[in-house]
């Protein structure tokens, strides 16, 4: 039998435990639980959570999940496995982490690239990104365990 689902403040204290582990304190961090992930993307379709840190003079990110995960169980979020809510938060918290770098990759190459090589670039990066935020986050679950 699967564990009950996680609560919206469950899900917030997992949050403060994973800011806490990572030295992300400075950031504000929120779920945002009105906006799914897919509520406005099409390319979203079948993401678990996803992570708006954009804003250029804070670190400050919003967490958004995709729609239904009040009914996952606690140790299997969404459909592509054994994907724990732990496991989903910190892979948002390294993006977090990777924020910066991200912008000055893309500043770096912005004005000297022609618009095709800068979409190669983006679609690059972005599958390479995510092999090494999947692996980050799997370690450092591996290392502390779940919050």
């Amino acid at each position: 039998m699967s564990p009950a689902p996680l609560t919206r403040e469950q899900l917030e204290d997992k949050l403060a435990v994973w800011q806490q582990r990572l030295d992300l304190l400075h950031w504000d961090l929120e779920f945002d639980f009105d906006r799914s992930v897919d509520a406005d993307d099409e390319d979203d379709a079948g993401t678990i959570a996803v992570v708006d840190a954009q804003d250029r003079v804070y670190d400050r990110a919003r967490i958004r999940l995709a729609r239904g995960w009040e009914a996952w169980p606690a140790d299997a979020w969404g459909t592509l496995g054994e994907l724990t809510a732990d496991y989903c938060l910190l892979h948002e918290l390294v993006h977090c982490l990777l924020r910066d770098c991200d912008r000055a990759a893309m500043h770096l190459t912005a004005d000297h690239l022609h618009r095709d090589s800068a979409q190669l670039r983006d679609t690059v990066y972005h599958e390479a990104r995510e092999r090494a935020v999947d692996h980050l986050a799997r370690a450092l679950l591996n290392g502390w365990g779940p919050a």
